[in-house]
């Protein structure tokens, strides 16, 4: 016979399984930093290129800039 689902529920995880939760969520939390680095364009987008392609996440693509030129006057 199987315990009621009351008692399932009321059991605490044990405390192996918090750690690990601890310890997935920090490193969660040093990858958001990572990606954010890797994304920000005030660093050399050669080195930032490389690093997510050593981490094996999405590489930044080169900004190309949008500022409009005036024409020359003849």
């Amino acid at each position: 016979m199987t315990a009621p689902a009351s008692a399932w529920r009321a059991a605490a995880p044990p405390p192996e399984l918090r750690l690990r939760e601890d310890e997935l969520q920090q490193l969660r939390r040093r990858m958001r930093r990572v990606a954010d680095f890797v994304h920000d364009d005030q660093h050399d987008l050669d080195a930032r290129q490389e690093l997510a392609k050593m981490l094996g996440i999405p590489a930044p693509a080169a900004r190309v800039s949008t500022a409009r030129v005036k024409p020359h006057a003849l």
